[in-house]
């Protein structure tokens, strides 16, 4: 079900797959920080950092407890992975990129795939924002399995809340709307352009 995994951050730092595309709207400019919280023994909270602006987007994170940052740039079809230890960037050219659809939107498989059922359990306030609270089943020919809890922002279109059947939580927190600077969606001109390594299927012989 990654067609609702909405938080940039999680899209980004551990499934790259699907992001913000070109929108006819204006886009509404926020910075927030994303939390991702794993039940169990030990409870693993990851957290990090996002901006989202005309210019593009911005995410923060760790990879194997490595800072690393995703500057996404639709209008260009560019990605910089940024790897600020080392000061090195790799750049990926004419990726075309979408944002994820909603439950209530035309092209959201609640919409189109029979199998998936999308409820609005009604609306709520999350963290001062108005949000809508999205229940999304995989239907089976005996039940609906429940698979992910959204709470949605129209307005930012994107979840700021997420809950899996496991237990996993992905949080906006600290949400700021506000216009973020182009600086943030840039390669620093210190920066040095790392080559993409390409691993190759083994072929049998």
């Amino acid at each position: 079900m990654g067609q609702f995994l909405t938080f940039l951050f999680i899209i980004a730092i551990f499934s790259p797959s699907a992001l913000f595309a070109e929108e006819r709207k204006p886009i509404v400019e926020f910075s927030a920080d994303v939390i991702r919280t794993i039940p169990g023994k030990t409870k693993t909270i990851s957290r990090g950092r996002m901006y989202v602006s005309r210019y593009g987007i911005r995410t923060e994170g760790k990879k194997n407890s490595k800072s690393v940052v995703f500057i996404f740039r639709p209008k260009k079809k560019i990605v910089w992975t940024l790897f600020p230890e080392q000061k090195l960037y790799e750049e990926r050219l004419n990726l075309v990129v979408n944002r994820p659809p909603l439950p209530m939107e035309p092209n959201s498989p609640c919409k189109i795939d029979k199998g998936v059922v999308c409820q609005l359990l009604g609306n709520v306030v999350f963290n001062k924002r108005n949000v809508e609270h999205w229940l999304i089943s995989r239907r089976t020919p005996k039940r609906l399995t429940p698979i992910v809890q959204l709470w949605i922002d129209r307005e930012l279109k994107v979840a700021v809340r997420e809950k899996f059947l496991d237990g996993m939580t992905i949080e906006l927190q600290n949400l700021q709307e506000k216009a973020q600077k182009i600086k943030l969606f840039v390669v620093p001109s210190d920066y040095k352009k790392k080559p993409i390594t390409i691993k190759k299927v083994p072929t049998k012989k």
